[in-house]
């Protein structure tokens, strides 16, 4: 399988460092990876974001790179944004679950059923079954870094109508609201405060580095405190939030108060204040 392309078959699955103790990340069933070695138990590949880590073998399905071409711009792959969904075995409530998948896995579309139903399968072919309409939309962001090697997220196409992609990402951040704090975690059953931002950019086709700090070599862009917007970032060191406006910003925090995706306020008068995040801001930034 080394050198080969996969997709993740598991609804999630950690993503370990070369030691294999500290989490690094969080992939979800149905995303693509490139597989750089492989082994019996853990194989170290390389995600259509840019990351790089050891995930287990089991978890991975080879694919060839012909699937992965013909599903750039295809209208037939979706992403779950609804929290969780379960696969059902026929399109009624009662039908039996066949895989139980978080916010951000990606399916395939199969076809449109009654009472607003979709037949779908997973992207690795292993389940099929139905799903409510409303729970998914087209996947919005692709897998060209791992096809092109000219591709730099720098050169991301950034979405048309700029105030509505504002809002599409302060609207997607609170899906997380009340999710624990999970480090390395990107579900509602868990995620941390870069794997808050990544998901709410990426469920709105756009693909920014996965960490607390700036990366010169993806879209978001430093600015100043005059220009903070709705959805921008807000750093800290070892720390990231997005902002929504009137002074109030949005964070999965470790805090032991907390403990889980909030919103706080930059404003001493509000009672979800924090004196401690509110002076010691390092900076800001924006994909516009």
């Amino acid at each position: 399988m080394e050198n080969r392309f996969a997709i993740m078959n598991k609804p999630w699955v950690f993503m370990y460092d070369r030691e294999l103790n500290g989490r690094e990340d969080e992939l979800l069933c149905g995303w693509t990876v490139k597989v750089l070695e492989a082994s019996d138990h853990y194989c170290r590949i390389l995600t259509h974001y840019g990351y790089e880590g050891y995930v287990e073998t089991e978890a991975l399905t080879p694919v060839p790179r012909a699937s992965i071409e013909g599903s750039v711009n295809s209208d037939t792959i979706m992403v779950v944004t609804s929290s969780f969904v379960d696969i059902l075995s026929k399109p009624k409530v009662q039908g039996s679950i066949q895989i139980t998948l978080p916010r951000g896995a990606f399916l395939i579309k199969k076809a449109s059923s009654e009472d607003g139903y979709l037949r779908v399968e997973t992207v690795d072919k292993r389940y099929c079954g139905y799903i409510r309409t409303c729970s998914v939309q087209k996947r919005l962001d692709s897998d060209r870094y791992l096809l092109d090697p000219t591709f730099s997220f720098i050169d991301q196409q950034l979405p048309a109508e700029e105030e509505k992609i504002r809002d599409m990402l302060c609207s997607t951040a609170m899906g997380y609201l009340g999710s624990p704090y999970c480090w390395g975690g990107k579900t509602p059953k868990g995620i941390d405060c870069s794997g808050l931002l990544f998901m709410s950019y990426m469920l709105s086709g756009i693909l920014i580095f996965r960490n607390s700090q700036n990366n010169a070599l993806y879209p978001v862009k430093l600015i100043p405190r005059e220009k903070l917007g709705k959805a921008d970032l807000i750093y800290w060191v070892g720390h990231v939030g997005m902002y929504l406006g009137n002074n109030q910003y949005i964070h999965s925090t470790g805090n032991a108060a907390d403990f889980k995706c909030v919103i706080n306020s930059l404003s001493p008068e509000d009672k979800n204040y924090r004196s401690d995040l509110a002076e010691s801001i390092i900076g800001y930034g924006s994909i516009y």
